[in-house]
């Protein structure tokens, strides 16, 4: 995979080139995106408690705003989109720092 960045991978060939079945690779994906989505959500916790963000801040939203953002700008880039316009999306994302 991280020979090939700009291929968009389909899931049976990760499963193929991971010599494991297409459900077990869905659901390792699926846990690794879990797993990093419970790690912001661990870091989000302690920028409350050290006063990085808001008292009032949810840490399991901000995690879940991050990853959904994040893993939608993969995917139009992956698509081809523009950098510009990724820029645009992360912008505004931004704008709206931290989700209520």
């Amino acid at each position: 995979m991280h020979a090939d960045v700009a291929h968009s991978w389909s899931l049976k060939e990760l499963a193929d080139i991971s010599h494991m079945s297409r459900q077990v690779a869905r659901d390792t994906l699926a846990e690794w995106r879990a797993q990093s989505q419970v790690h912001l959500r661990d870091r989000f916790q302690r920028a409350v408690a050290e006063g990085d963000l808001p008292a009032d801040a949810d840490p399991e939203l901000t995690a879940r705003y991050v990853m959904t953002i994040a893993n939608d700008m993969a995917v139009q880039a992956a698509g081809g989109a523009a950098s510009e316009d990724l820029q645009r999306v992360a912008d505004a994302a931004l704008r709206n720092w931290p989700p209520s």
